[in-house]
């Protein structure tokens, strides 16, 4: 597990990424990310994250959501792992949203702490980023426990 503070920041003052301090799944703490609309992307970043090339690892997180508005392009929580993060070559992602899970979800759509979970190779890369972030939707999610293990 790293740490995420040294990376977070949002997008003007409606847009947040920030360390809760008050909500947390096994502790007093996650990272919340709110987003203001629904035609946004708030997100975090975590790169350089050191991995075995052609290795198999599971990624799990667990996520809560609240007031959760998804725009007609799908929306919901997203974490995608690829090199340094890239979000339009992903070599896995996952996270809760109507398109992406099997959870029915009304406007506006709330959710308390789930375990989101998925195994994967690594395919040629030495390094994978990690991106985490609210996709089309208005709302808060917080994020906590995020692990990116060698599976076994």
């Amino acid at each position: 597990q790293r740490e995420y503070e040294d990376t977070i920041g949002g997008v003007g003052e409606l847009f947040k990424v920030e360390i809760d301090k008050n909500t947390g799944h096994n502790d007093d703490q996650s990272v919340a990310i709110t987003n203001p609309e629904k035609k946004y992307y708030t997100r975090i970043d975590q790169l350089k994250i050191p991995c075995k090339p052609k290795t198999k690892y599971t990624l799990r997180a667990y996520v809560k959501g609240l007031n959760l508005e998804h725009s007609k392009k799908c929306g919901g929580a997203r974490i995608f792992v690829g090199a340094q993060g890239d979000v339009n070559a992903p070599v896995t992602l996952m996270g809760p949203g109507p398109s992406r899970t099997k959870m029915k979800a009304v406007d506006p759509w709330s959710f308390d702490w789930t375990k989101f979970e998925t195994t994967f190779n690594s395919k040629n890369n030495t390094e994978l980023g990690l991106t985490i972030y609210l996709h089309f939707t208005k709302g808060t999610i917080w994020i906590d426990d995020v692990e990116l293990i060698e599976a076994k």
